[in-house]
């Protein structure tokens, strides 16, 4: 400040107080025998003190947070040097880019980000540093289970989807379950509820001969927006199509063949189970013939006796079933009888015979036909008397 001091030994003290201040020292030195005096100057500047800040409204993430840190540090034009947990990293650039990780599926990850920023000449520098804590989410780890590959049921087969095994954050209160399923698309199962923590689904029948596969997806996402989606598979087996036919209105005695005409997935080995409900019929050769014979005793009651019969086919390999019944109607045997006017005579004999046959089944006579028969011929005459 054009300021001459009194000559003096000593490095005077001044005392530069504001950012930006320069001051130059001229020493001019003298000495007794009047000899040409010598100067020398330097130039002292005060650089204006850094002050070390950066953007701290995007400090948390989950796993991988993939954090992008702008440094809002002044003056401009200062060196940067990003440290985490006290480890210096390669960049120094003002904007710190970085990945943090968190390999826990439970627990918080916590690191701390310095950054130091300096002014001023390398061998005397300006320096500030700001600290502050990133806090890594964990990513959860989706996870359920099914009851596992099942029968198709008629009319419709129900599973329960259990995510108990789902590892989350321990410091999260809150969580969402969101549930779907994605094939096949268009899709003929149901979901009752798509957030329910066990939601139940539904499954129609299948009798297309062909199992049908279906893939449920899981999205869970924990109180602080962490997630994480898991799939898995459920496969409804096709039922067998059980069929037969037999003729369904006979009357007894009578052999009646059974002829199967269940169908049946591709490639795989069925068992047939028959059954009535009448004791007295009996099925050959056994019960587990793909197509037995049944036979039926007389009816000598005075009505319809009407038997239902069962067919059950199994799949060996899936035990996936289908039952089929039909019933035949076992006639009673019709009451045949008359009467005739007169038996006996001497010379010619004219006899009327009055027929008092009856068809049962509470039937009027004149719901039979008759044929008469004398010595063994055949009558031409069908009427009743």
């Amino acid at each position: 400040n054009n300021t001459i001091l009194n000559p003096q030994p000593n490095v005077p003290l001044h005392i530069m107080s504001q950012d930006g201040d320069t001051a130059i020292v001229h020493l001019v030195t003298t000495n007794v025998h009047t000899c040409e005096p010598d100067t020398a100057r330097v130039m002292f500047i005060t650089a204006e003190d850094p002050i070390a800040i950066y953007d701290t409204l995007d400090l948390v993430g989950c796993h991988p947070f993939q954090a992008s840190i702008a440094s809002l540090s002044t003056p401009s034009g200062l060196a940067h040097s990003w440290f985490i947990d006290g480890v210096l990293q390669a960049t120094t650039a003002t904007t710190f880019n970085h990945t943090f990780i968190n390999t826990s599926y439970t627990e918080d990850t916590t690191y701390q980000l310095q950054l130091v920023v300096e002014a001023g000449s390398s061998t005397l520098p300006c320096t500030d540093t700001t600290t502050h804590t990133i806090t890594v989410h964990p990513k959860p780890l989706a996870q359920f289970t099914l009851s596992g590959d099942q029968c198709a049921n008629d009319p419709f087969t129900t599973d329960i989807g259990d995510p108990s095994g789902t590892l989350f954050n321990v410091n999260s209160t809150d969580s969402i379950y969101d549930w779907s399923i994605i094939l096949p698309n268009p899709t003929t199962a149901t979901i009752d509820d798509t957030l329910a923590y066990n939601p139940v689904f539904t499954f129609l029948d299948n009798q297309s001969l062909n199992d049908s596969t279906f893939t449920i997806e899981l999205i869970f996402e924990d109180q602080f927006g962490c997630k994480d989606t898991t799939q898995e598979s459920i496969t409804i087996n096709t039922r067998p199509v059980a069929g037969f036919e037999i003729d369904t209105s006979i009357c007894g005695p009578l052999v009646v063949q059974a002829t199967n005409t269940s169908a049946l997935p591709n490639g795989l080995q069925p068992t047939h189970t028959w059954s009535t409900d009448d004791p007295t019929v009996i099925i050959s050769p056994n019960s587990n013939a793909v197509n037995p014979t049944f036979t039926f005793l007389e009816n000598g009651g005075a009505v319809d006796q009407v038997i239902t019969i069962t067919l059950v086919v199994d799949i060996v390999t899936t035990g996936c079933t289908d039952t089929i019944t039909q019933t035949v109607t076992l006639h009673p045997t019709p009451w045949v009888d008359f009467v005739a006017s007169n038996t006996d005579s001497c010379g010619a004999l004219n006899v009327l015979f009055n027929n008092t046959s009856y068809p049962n089944n509470g039937h009027p006579q004149d719901s039979m036909s008759f044929v008469w028969m004398v010595d063994g011929d055949t009558s031409a005459i069908t009427a009743p008397l």
